[in-house]
């Protein structure tokens, strides 16, 4: 019978500290909700990248899709460059010059062009795009855009370690060395966006 009510007892207790926790981590995120969005900026420039990891290319306004930008035949990201022969998938951060590339979609025929002026054709509608590519914390913050090249000091994210590490716990555990800064967002209602447009924010007490 002690027995029993030991266990009634380890039942309710975890019961009451899982509810504890839902309603804390609710009250949080509502009371988030109510704080009113204000203005924090104006969108000065739009890219998109049909090839992940290569240049992209300027427009003045896109289409929030749910699975990235669109604009015309130029979907965000959708096509990455893998090798042939072993099926493996090249980023900047193993081959930096890729961020020099340029790629350009026009009636289904994709055009990419090198630094050195050489180019390739591909038509779209024979390609068979079925690759899924997981995302993790970006490095490319220390590779030169315009020379494809990465800076020997590993700046800008040497300077960020110094102020921008997550706090001790989960983050942290997570990002380790890794400098918090910028997020990842999700397109909760599809539309445009478009260049001189007001960016509006809700603020938090804390940065993490």
């Amino acid at each position: 019978m002690i027995l029993e009510d030991k266990k009634q007892l380890i039942g309710i207790f975890g019961a009451s500290v899982l509810t504890y926790g839902v309603v804390t981590h609710l009250f949080s995120y509502l009371r988030s909700r109510s704080n009113p969005f204000v203005p924090v900026g104006t969108v000065k420039e739009l890219y998109v990248y049909p090839i992940k990891s290569c240049k992209g290319i300027s427009v003045f306004s896109f289409y929030c899709h749910e699975l990235g930008p669109v604009s015309g035949e130029h979907y965000d990201r959708r096509l990455i460059v893998v090798d042939g022969k072993t099926g493996r998938f090249y980023t900047a951060r193993q081959k930096p010059v890729m961020v020099t590339i340029e790629s350009e979609i026009r009636d289904g025929i994709l055009t990419v062009t090198a630094g050195d002026g050489s180019s390739v054709q591909v038509d779209l509608a024979e390609v068979s795009r079925n690759k899924v590519v997981k995302t993790a914390v970006c490095i490319l913050t220390t590779v030169d855009p315009s020379t494809g090249t990465k800076n020997s000091d590993t700046q800008p994210l040497k300077k960020l370690r110094e102020f921008r590490l997550a706090p001790e716990g989960p983050m942290r555990q997570q990002f380790k060395d890794l400098p918090i800064f910028g997020v990842n967002a999700a397109v909760d209602q599809p539309g445009y966006i478009h260049v001189g447009q007001t960016v509006y924010a809700r603020y938090k007490k804390s940065a993490f």
